[in-house]
């Protein structure tokens, strides 16, 4: 098997100055983050207690907003993928954490940051060191509870003192999940369990240090967050399994309430659909929220447990909840990527902020992608186009990183976006079985196309000719039983559905002139204009194998076939011969699997056999079928060529990429997929800009990063 992780874009040395310079072996090492693009996924959202700031805890940083103007640009704290960032009583202190990074407390007046807590490693069998929750009190006296997730404990201690006020190292359990101190800081809620384990809630009492309850009430689904009342007398559990290949996603997705001087719920509140995904008190207690997978938050009466509204946000999952300090306003987090201001009173959203990454929980099951399809940049190489698994897809200025748009309407996974420059238009394919044609000038979409997924017509592959004119994409589920759809971009009208065997493998024509696909181990050439079939089906024969890849070269006189078996041909269109041939299986492995890149301009071929570990990438001159150079990288999960094929870039799963010299095999620079962060960010997909002067990552929060160089440097 065959993977091709680079788009054939032509390449321009002579576009418009953008201030950058060209990406070669020579300055290389000068390569630089230029700008990030997108704040990341939301972890926790809080306000602070006198209400002027908004907080989002997210897998980028920490970003503060001014509610009363949410128009302005947030303050961004370097915090390091944090999880969560809580207030002193006084809203002038703000302590950060992330999971496995230490605690930051920072001024809130001036940003500055005052100090830094390492969390003390205190089991040498306890795996890594986490933190489950760190808060406040009084006194200013941060109180945190870290341990090991799975299976050795947990403490809770003062951070100014370094009293230890419950260590519990002994403990034996089952995968902590977090921990919630009440208010008060009398009691500990340690939650816990798994899929595959029992799930519930030990409450612990920190003044005589004992363990004094367990909340389970007979639920069968997993706890995912615990939150005290206001005057910490009653407890409250999100409750519900996330569906995958292991558990229901329909039992148990509840609110639970209880009191922490009994080991029976007061209430048991059902309603949504999916999983609870979390829940939180308004400032009085009268009210609890609960947001959950089914899209929805509910407000309860805590006193009756009667539903008192329903808030629909109608962009994937619910999740972080925050109400102001005096109960009026009820913050949001969606799977869509934005966070919303419910007026309590009214029952209506009246504001939101957008930028950040969506969830994709929602809608990958069992058998669904999981990698990132669709990093595009425009031909001119001044647009950037992000497609995410949560149906968004987000459009940025490279040179300025100003968001342009962000296209919501799609319901599923992107499968594919196309961003034509000719007629600033996007346009996209997803799971959800649609074509979609959108405004960049306004956001929406004005064409749409429907597929019966029930018939297993999904959208993917999407394809768009140089000149803007006609898109081809692949209908089908699975590699075999798929058909290739010609379209013309201006009426919008099938003007072709070629049956394919063997898989459905494409390409446009440099001059967008021919239409190449393949049948098999054949390919047969369409005149686009026409509608003409120009040959009959050209036997590339010689490796057996069905045709796994293949593009035209940017004279449009070339075309070159990658097959199962890791064969390579290269075919004179005018000549209507074979020309060249290359072998990558010469270990003669009879099911390969080989990951591919060519350059631009189709003159060179980087191949990893993904079998052989740590692996060699090797290099060919397509024009001789020379073989160039050796790369032994470590760990790759993914290879590119630049556009000149001077320079090839490998991804390493934590974010790592390595830049190399691809005509002697050194190596040049690493960059990073992130910034800031202790904890990697895993990447998705990368690319390289059509004119050669940035590189762009995208973590698996959706973050694009750019590196470049700027001229001068």
């Amino acid at each position: 098997m065959i993977v091709m992780l680079a788009s054939v874009l032509p390449t321009n040395r002579d576009m418009a100055d953008t201030g950058r310079q060209v990406i070669m072996p020579e300055n290389a090492s000068q390569l630089k983050l230029l700008r990030t693009l997108g704040q990341g996924w939301v972890e926790a959202i809080t306000w602070s207690p006198d209400g002027k700031l908004f907080v989002v805890s997210t897998s980028r940083g920490t970003w503060i907003y001014n509610p009363a103007d949410l128009n302005q640009p947030p303050k961004r704290l370097d915090s390091r993928g944090v999880v969560k960032a809580v207030f002193n009583a006084d809203s002038t202190r703000l302590a950060t954490y992330g999971k496995y990074t230490s605690v930051m407390v920072w001024d809130v007046k001036t940003w500055r940051r005052l100090e830094e807590i390492v969390i003390p490693y205190q089991n040498d069998n306890s795996g890594f060191e986490e933190v489950f929750n760190a808060a406040f009190f009084p006194s200013n006296e941060l109180i945190i509870t870290s341990g090991s997730e799975y299976g050795a404990g947990f403490h809770t201690w003062n951070a100014r003192t370094g009293e230890n006020l419950l260590d519990a190292h002994d403990y034996f359990h089952n995968r902590i999940r977090g921990a919630q101190v009440s208010p008060d800081g009398q009691f500990l809620a340690i939650f816990q369990g798994s899929i595959t384990e029992k799930s519930n809630v030990v409450l612990w009492n920190l003044t005589t240090k004992q363990q004094i309850a367990v909340l389970e009430a007979g639920l069968t689904s997993e706890v995912n967050a615990v939150v005290f009342s206001s005057d910490g007398n009653f407890i409250a559990s999100a409750n519900g399994n996330i569906p995958t290949d292991f558990a229901e996603s329909d039992v148990d997705n509840v609110a639970a309430l209880w009191s922490v001087n009994s080991t029976q719920p007061l209430k048991i509140l059902r309603g949504h659909t999916r999983w609870v995904t979390n829940i939180a008190y308004s400032p009085h207690s009268g009210l609890l929220a609960s947001s959950s997978g089914d899209g929805s938050v509910r407000l309860w009466n805590t006193q009756t447990g009667a539903l008192q509204a329903i808030y629909d946000e109608r962009d994937g999952i619910t999740e972080a909840l925050a109400f102001n300090p005096v109960g009026t306003i009820l913050a949001v987090s969606s799977g869509g990527g934005r966070i919303s201001f419910w007026d309590i009173a009214a029952g209506r959203r009246h504001s939101q902020i957008d930028g950040f990454a969506g969830d994709r929980a929602p809608y990958i099951g069992p058998g669904g992608p999981d990698g990132n399809c669709c990093l595009t940049f425009s031909r001119d190489s001044n647009i950037i186009t992000n497609g995410q698994f949560n149906g968004l897809i987000s459009i940025w200025d490279a040179n300025t990183g100003k968001a342009i748009a962000i296209l919501r309407g799609h319901t599923s996974v992107i499968t594919g976006v196309a961003f034509n420059t000719a007629s600033q238009t996007v346009i996209s394919t997803s799971w959800d079985g649609t074509l979609r044609f959108w405004s960049v000038k306004t956001g929406s979409s004005f064409f749409t196309s429907k597929f019966s997924i029930e018939k297993g017509q999904l959208p993917t592959h999407l394809r768009l000719s140089t000149d803007g004119k006609y898109i081809a994409f692949n209908i089908g589920y699975d590699y075999e039983g798929q058909n290739i759809h010609l379209y013309s971009t201006k009426s919008f009208s099938k003007i072709q559905e070629f049956q394919v065997g063997g898989g459905a493998e494409g390409a446009f024509s440099p001059d967008s002139a021919l239409f190449a696909k393949s049948i098999f181990s054949s390919v047969e050439l369409w005149n686009v204009k026409t509608n003409q079939k120009l040959t009959d089906l050209i036997c590339l024969c010689v490796f057996g194998s069905n045709i796994e890849q293949l593009a035209f070269d940017t004279s449009g006189k070339r075309l070159i076939t990658i097959h199962q078996n890791g064969g390579v041909v290269v075919y004179d269109i005018e000549k209507a011969k074979d020309i060249a041939f290359l072998n990558l299986n010469e270990k003669d492995r009879p099911h390969p699997f080989f990951l591919t890149t060519f350059n631009s301009t189709l003159t060179r071929l980087a191949s990893l056999d993904a079998e052989d570990h740590p692996g060699q990438v090797n290099i060919w001159d397509l024009e001789t079928q020379q073989h160039i150079a050796s790369i032994e990288p470590e760990n790759v999960e993914a290879i590119l060529l630049n556009p000149s094929g001077e320079i090839l870039a490998t991804a390493e799963r934590n974010g790592r990429i390595t830049l190399w010299n691809a005509t002697t095999g050194e190596k040049l620079t690493e960059i990073r997929s992130f910034s800031d962060q202790a904890q990697a960010i895993s990447l998705q997909t990368f690319a390289f800009s059509p004119d050669g002067t940035l590189l762009a990552l995208v973590g698996f929060d959706d973050v694009v990063t750019l590196y470049g160089i700027k001229s001068g440097d």
